[in-house]
């Protein structure tokens, strides 16, 4: 079990400058697991903090001293340096000079002969800016050709798309006809499937009618010809009542 102890300001400072020579910067929380680490002590964070807040201030004044020692050290190279760099630009600057002296002195011989030849090309660029104003003369001239030209086009499309505007207008109205008589033909089709479907239901009722009076036709031709039959048997009795009461007739008289 870890064992509670103070821990004094030294042993936090030096605690400190170990940690970072293991490139690990201070802090409360490195502080509390080193010393926990090395013999299971702990303390408050405030003991801690005001440690690491001394050691700063250490640290810092280690920083300076170590950075005038690094002046003192690089102060005499960066003079020499100093002094080299201002030789060698003095040296420069007049090799600089001179090729400037030089080159001015050749472009000053130069420049009577370049006078001469940019004469002539002044001369030259004069007859090609006459030549483009008459171009330019004659491209104005085409280009109102040409805008004339739009604006008849302009006039022919304008007319154009009026006509179509109206004929647009016509085929809709048309088209507003068209589906009205669309939805009257469906209505007259719609009619005309009622009317065969009654067309159907009346042929099949005639037929049912016709077969129902064959029917009775060929009933009352059965009755006729039983009648018939009848008729025949009463008409052959009657004879043959008669021919008895004939018979008889003259036995009575005897």
């Amino acid at each position: 079990m870890a064992r509670k102890a103070n821990i004094s300001r030294e042993e936090i400072i030096e605690a400190c400058w170990r940690l970072l020579e293991q490139n690990r910067f201070p802090n409360i929380p490195r502080l509390a697991a080193h010393f926990l680490e090395l013999d299971g002590r702990k303390c408050s964070n405030t003991t801690l903090l005001n440690g690491v807040s001394e050691w700063e201030e250490l640290y810092q004044e280690y920083k300076k001293n170590e950075l005038s020692e690094l002046d003192a050290l690089l102060d005499p190279a960066l003079k020499r340096f100093s002094r080299d760099v201002t030789q060698t630009l003095a040296l420069l600057l007049d090799e600089k000079s001179a090729d400037i002296e030089e080159h001015f002195s050749l472009k000053q011989g130069s420049l009577s002969g370049q006078y001469l030849s940019l004469s002539n090309v002044v001369a030259d660029q004069e007859a090609q800016i006459d030549q483009l104003r008459e171009d330019n003369v004659t491209l104005n001239a085409e280009n109102r050709l040409i805008q004339q030209e739009l604006s008849q086009v302009s006039e022919r499309l304008d007319n154009q798309l009026s006509q179509t505007r109206v004929q647009q207008s016509q085929i809709s109205e048309q088209e507003a006809e068209l589906k009205e008589l669309n939805l009257n033909l469906a209505q007259r089709e719609v009619d005309l499937a009622k009317q065969d479907a009654e067309l159907r239901s009346l042929r099949e009722e005639n037929k049912r009618l016709s077969s129902e009076l064959e029917s009775q036709r060929a009933l009352a031709q059965n009755k006729l010809e039983q009648t018939a039959l009848i008729e025949q048997v009463l008409s052959k009795v009657g004879d043959l009542t008669q021919i008895v009461e004939n018979k008889e007739t003259p036995a009575k008289q005897k």
